[in-house]
């Protein structure tokens, strides 16, 4: 049998857009790949374009796709790598008689006006969109319904300032229940998030700012001692995400760019080495007739989502 390659332009409208610090995202959009080797191992990847992380287009990278799909050469970019990466990784191997199944618990996105589940453990809340005065007072009061258990992450997404994480941080640094805040500086105030780390209570979250290095070994080298949230379709190199996710996977979680039902599949598997409850969250999709009910569900169960079974949606796009 012959090696056969495809792929497939995806567009996928949010049930309700997407409001972020840098703006409103309202589709997403994504180039799937499909490869099925000669021994007729089937492997899917996927080209996540995440608006404000990375400015290429569908048409930037159209012509790279082609002419991997024909078999010629072509020039990578950090996106084509970790589509390529994803699909040679082993996470589609043997998905049968694979050893690490382990259920994958996802946090919930709350608003500030909603109650906790008492279905989940971990909870994320977006800041920086208010006062930090007024956020303050609602995350007290969102604490005061939590259980004992429990753990919120604050996601700052680059809005803070110095004096603002300092005010947080005087605000609960005795509050064991807040888990970490992630990012809460600028991608290029990097060394500002090392210094800081030594001086507050609250430990922090790396994300997106992992994008701009792509090795995470750099940070192991740094000493960062906070959590990383990690997009592994944001980053080129699926052996090295995965084998750090192995070494870190007390303070790693697994996170979405939104992907495809194929790409996130792929996310799920990857998320199954963490320690830590992921950032898998599928709500912008929910009701879409193209989607697994499988991975709607908390906790996640990788590989419950077949390769056959995307197959089948393959052929139907």
């Amino acid at each position: 049998m012959k090696e056969t390659r495809q792929f497939r332009v995806y567009k996928h409208k949010f049930s309700s857009p997407l409001h972020t610090a840098h703006g409103v995202w309202a589709e997403k959009e994504s180039i799937l790949l499909r490869k099925q080797s000669e021994n007729g191992q089937v492997s899917f990847g996927e080209i996540s374009l995440t608006p404000f992380f990375y400015s290429y287009e569908i048409n930037d990278v159209l012509p790279i796709v082609r002419s991997w799909v024909s078999g010629e050469d072509f020039f990578n970019n950090e996106l084509v790598d970790s589509a390529m990466g994803s699909l040679e990784c082993d996470l589609w191997k043997n998905e049968i008689g694979i050893v690490n199944r382990n259920p994958v618990l996802i946090a919930e996105i709350s608003n500030f006006n909603s109650t906790p589940s008492v279905i989940s453990k971990s909870f994320k809340k977006k800041i920086g969109i208010r006062r930090v005065e007024e956020e303050i007072v609602e995350v007290k009061r969102f604490l005061e319904n939590l259980s004992p258990d429990s753990k919120l992450r604050l996601d700052a997404n680059e809005s803070l300032s110095m004096k603002e994480l300092l005010t947080w941080n005087e605000s609960f640094k005795d509050e064991s229940q807040i888990q970490f805040i992630e990012q809460p500086f600028p991608r290029d105030k990097l060394e500002e998030l090392f210094l800081v780390q030594e001086k507050i209570d609250i430990p922090l979250a790396l994300d997106e700012s992992l994008v701009w290095k792509n090795d995470l070994s750099y940070f192991e080298q740094q000493n960062w001692t906070g959590f990383f949230v990690l997009k592994p379709y944001l980053l080129s190199d699926w052996k090295e995400t995965i084998r750090f996710l192995k070494e870190n996977s007390n303070r790693s979680v697994v996170s979405t760019s939104f992907e495809s039902p194929f790409g996130y599949e792929c996310v799920c598997r990857c998320a199954s080495y963490s320690g830590v409850d992921a950032g898998l969250d599928r709500n912008l999709f929910r009701n879409s007739s193209i989607e697994f009910p499988n991975h709607h569900q908390n906790p996640l169960r990788p590989f419950s989502v077949t390769s056959s079974m995307l197959d089948r949606l393959w052929a139907n796009l």
